[in-house]
């Protein structure tokens, strides 16, 4: 074998060690900066499937159906808009809506279908900010 072709093999060789040493640094910053856990604990609002919803609360431009419902402690929730009005959809008490951040979803179109993450045990009332006479709770346990 030619000096140049055992110089070619050395340098690619060597390329790919060093290669993989730099991946593997990489990946242990990323650990690092994870508190050494690679995964994410945080609930994927994505992932979840329709009847993975411990509770569905649907908005009719009437009012919320059911407007009092019972589920265990980190549940999803999911709330839809089954009306042609635009819903707010917030915490309690109206023109707060301090009592439950997790519940202050924001505007809500004729249609649109929202999950959220249920991570506080208590009894949390909701509102339309829209029209305060729509109103439901949700107890937590």
């Amino acid at each position: 074998m030619s000096g140049t072709i055992k110089l070619a093999l050395g340098v690619v060789a060597a390329l790919i060690i060093f290669g993989g040493i730099a991946l593997l640094g990489v990946n242990s910053q990323n650990n690092a900066k994870n508190g050494g856990n690679s995964t994410n604990s945080s609930p994927n609002l994505n992932a979840i499937k329709e009847n993975d919803a411990a509770a569905t609360i649907t908005y009719t431009g009437k009012g919320f159906e059911p407007n009092l419902d019972t589920i265990p402690v980190n549940s999803y929730v999911r709330v839809r808009n089954r009306s042609v009005r635009l819903l707010q959809f917030m915490s309690n008490p109206y023109g707060q809506n301090t009592d439950e951040p997790e519940f202050n979803l924001g505007n809500l179109k004729p249609g649109d279908d929202v999950r959220f993450y249920v991570s506080q045990k208590g009894t949390w009332g909701y509102h339309n900010a829209l029209d305060a006479s729509e109103t439901g709770q949700l107890i937590v346990r």
